[in-house]
């Protein structure tokens, strides 16, 4: 049975950032990232056709105006603790340099290498440099908890059964 501090059950976006996220406030957890497919981050490799947008200049001001929700004060609180500025400053620190695309305002940021599969390369590497854990086509069946955390029970490629604990 393996165990870890933290699991990521999916390895998109929004999981590849929080695993980075719990590695900057806790560097000593052991951090696992679960994917039920083959690799990580396959929808990055399609944004922005291709070109990967990063995040967009209007989040600066009033992000609750630009997605849809009924409680826009959910992401002004979200984008309070993670910023645009924020979002910025951890591509650059990974070394990912952005311009905004001028075209119909509209605010878009690219990586100047204009391609996502570059990105992801990065995005990857860090993890690896991080000792992050990474777990491809394990399925997550069931989370139970426990008294010492979540069991969490996996089906990997094999067909094969697989605890852990986090």
């Amino acid at each position: 049975m393996a165990t870890f501090d933290v699991i990521i059950i999916g390895g998109g976006a929004a999981g590849l950032m929080a695993a980075f996220s719990v590695k900057k406030h806790h560097p000593d957890y052991a951090v696992a990232i679960f994917e039920r497919s083959f690799a990580l981050g396959r929808k990055i490799l399609v944004s922005g056709a291709g070109r990967c947008n990063l995040t967009n200049r209007n989040l600066e001001d009033n992000p609750g105006q630009y997605y849809y929700t009924d409680d826009p004060e959910v992401v002004e609180q979200t984008f309070s603790n993670f910023s645009y500025r924020d979002i910025l400053k951890f591509f650059h620190n990974q070394g990912i340099l952005t311009y905004e695309e001028k075209k119909n305002a509209a605010g878009k940021i690219f990586p100047v290498t204009d391609q996502a599969k570059n990105v992801l390369a990065i995005l990857l590497d860090h993890l690896q440099q991080l000792n992050i854990d990474i777990r491809l086509e394990l399925e997550v069946n069931n989370l139970t908890e426990t008294r010492q955390g979540f069991l969490v029970k996996t089906t990997a490629g094999d067909g094969k059964q697989y605890d852990h604990f986090a």
